[in-house]
Order: C-alpha cells, then structure tokens, then sequence
C-alpha cells in the first residue's frame, strides 16, 4: 500500500450535516498536493474574500460564491440593482511596472 492514504470514517450530527450523514477524512499521503499548492489555494482564497468585502462596500449584493457548473467555476455571483455581475478575481504578486 505504498502511496495511498489511509482512511476513516466519521459520524457528523446536526442540521447542517443530516443526522448521521457520513464524512470521509483522509490523511496526507506522498501523493497529496504539496504545502505551496495548499498555499496557493489559502492566498486565492484570502484574495477573493477581500475582493467580495470591496465589491460589497461599493454597494453589489453577494449571491453566490465559488458556483460551479459544467463549465467551469465562477468566484463571485453579484448583483448591482437589477444587473447581475459575475467576477473572476485573479491575483498577482506585482505590478509589471
């Protein structure tokens, strides 16, 4: 078994879980992502919670985050009055100047 997880199964109660819905938890094998890929995926995340607060503070409703579909995935669903506005955050580490 060189190369696989190992994995165990918990039990989760409450409403927002269903009563005894199972869960899969699985440990870190040699295959799993390496700690810059979690990191990466850490700062996009941080990079469209800010991105969100900004557009909220300018006055654009949250609908969804994250929707995905068959073609892909969308960061942020908004809508500005009657005009729905969707956002694709990208983050860079400098300005090109």
């Amino acid at each position: 078994m060189t190369g696989q997880g190992k994995t165990k199964t918990l039990l989760r109660a409450g409403p927002q879980f269903g009563i005894g819905r199972r869960l899969m938890a699985h440990r870190r094998s040699p295959d799993s992502p390496p700690a810059a890929a979690n990191r990466s995926a850490q700062v996009g995340s941080e990079t469209e919670r800010l991105a969100c607060a900004y557009l909220q503070s300018n006055g654009l409703r949250l609908l969804a985050c994250n929707y995905r579909c068959r073609r892909g995935e969308i960061d942020l669903v908004m809508q500005e009055g009657d005009t729905l506005v969707f956002v694709e955050v990208r983050f860079r580490t400098s300005t090109g100047s």
